[in-house]
């Protein structure tokens, strides 16, 4: 769905066709490393992405790097509340009937190992 709505926008002037075709194979190729990985908590994502979400969120003058702990653990908390509503709102019924209807056709030599 995500590629479909990519191709519905026409190629921007400033970065011409080759950059914009270039940013779909890459589009395409982070989609394809998403559906082959587990899953990963709100503590694995805060931990692995904290740093440039923090560094890219304008902060209060007060904030410093000194306070990098502390914003990583309200993001975390933040994902975690993110996660339970999502789990008490959503159809997961519904949920997991669509996305098998869309599940690629993996062998079972290309399926992903379990974490360790």
């Amino acid at each position: 769905m995500m590629l479909e709505h990519f191709d519905r926008r026409p190629v921007p002037r400033a970065i011409g066709d080759v950059a914009w075709r270039a940013a779909r194979a890459d589009l395409e190729r982070s989609l394809n490393e998403l559906a082959r990985a587990w899953p990963k908590s709100p503590e694995a994502l805060a931990r692995d992405h904290s740093g440039f979400y923090l560094a890219i969120m304008p902060l209060h003058p007060k904030l410093g790097p000194d306070d990098f702990a502390a914003l990583r653990n309200q993001l975390t908390l933040s994902l975690q509340h993110i996660q339970e509503g999502f789990a008490q709102r959503a159809n997961l019924l519904a949920l997991a009937g669509e996305l098998a209807g869309r599940m690629p056709k993996v062998e079972a030599s290309e399926a992903p190992s379990a974490p360790a």
